[in-house]
């Protein structure tokens, strides 16, 4: 009797947790995760050198948001940032990222493993 309990106390634990995290497709999860990401709206030229310092010297600018701005103009990317493990999320919605110039944010999206690009779907300013 003690091991027909155990045996039905895992098969309803096994069938909480497949019901909790839905039937993945398998095509769509190995290609594609869902994200919520916290880090600032970079260029792509100062992220890859992690730092906005070169180039606000070299275009005059007086914060990120001008550097970011500028570097843009010259033909980078926007990009998110992440500051505490320095990873650059390439951007799909360059359009809606580009008021968060130089701004802390938290983007909610996809990120799409194929391509190495973050499909923004909403974008929130830290304060």
């Amino acid at each position: 009797m003690r091991k027909f309990a155990l045996a039905l106390f895992v098969v309803v634990i096994v069938g909480l947790a497949v019901s909790l995290t839905g039937s993945p497709d398998l095509a769509q999860s190995d290609q594609q995760q869902p994200m919520t990401i916290r880090g600032e709206i970079w260029d792509s030229t100062c992220a890859a050198a992690s730092t906005h310092a070169k180039m606000m010297a070299k275009m005059e600018a007086k914060d990120a948001k001008e550097c970011t701005l500028n570097c843009v103009k010259a033909g980078a990317q926007f990009v998110l940032l992440n500051p505490d493990d320095k990873t650059i999320y390439r951007l799909d919605s360059q359009d809606k990222v580009k008021e968060y110039a130089g701004q802390m944010v938290t983007v909610i999206g996809t990120f799409d493993r194929s391509t190495g690009i973050l499909h923004v779907d909403r974008i929130e300013s830290v304060t």
